[in-house]
């Protein structure tokens, strides 16, 4: 298999990422989740339960465009199939929240990055990249995390 350049001409100069992101999946319950409309803009207000407060760290993405792969991926195989059923943003920060309609979705979101982090896992061992010794973590803070500079 061929390798393919990726181009995106919004990277920075400095493609490295000052923090790792980080995921939160949410579920939204249609009967707790109420809609607002000022007449300017809309917003959904959601009820999240404690035990549905797991995150995800992706780890292994430390660059722009990692990032933008993992989100070129995530819109082809979860996204565009599940349209009108996933929403997400990605805040400057680094903290991306994804809300789904259904356990089903949060499910596959879930093994979707997991299984795209072991991906990239495998390809950085194999090219001999030794930044990804840290742990993996399932229950995360939701500050997001800084990764020393070299």
């Amino acid at each position: 298999m061929s390798e393919s350049l990726y181009i995106n001409e919004q990277q920075p100069s400095n493609d490295h990422l000052d923090t790792d992101f980080r995921v939160l999946v949410l579920i939204q319950n249609k009967e707790t989740s109420t809609t607002k409309n000022d007449g300017k803009n809309t917003t959904t207000d959601i009820s999240v339960e404690q035990a549905d407060m797991k995150g995800k760290l992706l780890e292994g993405i430390h660059t722009f465009t990692g990032i933008n792969k993992f989100f070129d991926e995530f819109d082809r195989k979860i996204a565009y199939p599940n349209e009108g059923s996933l929403k997400y943003d990605v805040g400057s920060d680094g903290f991306i929240v994804i809300v789904v309609e259904r356990d089903q979705l949060r499910k596959e979101v879930g093994d979707f990055i997991d299984d795209y982090l072991k991906n990239v896992t495998k390809e950085s061992s194999e090219n001999g990249d030794a930044d990804n010794d840290e742990e993996s973590e399932d229950d995360l803070s939701l500050l997001p995390a800084k990764r020393p500079r070299k």
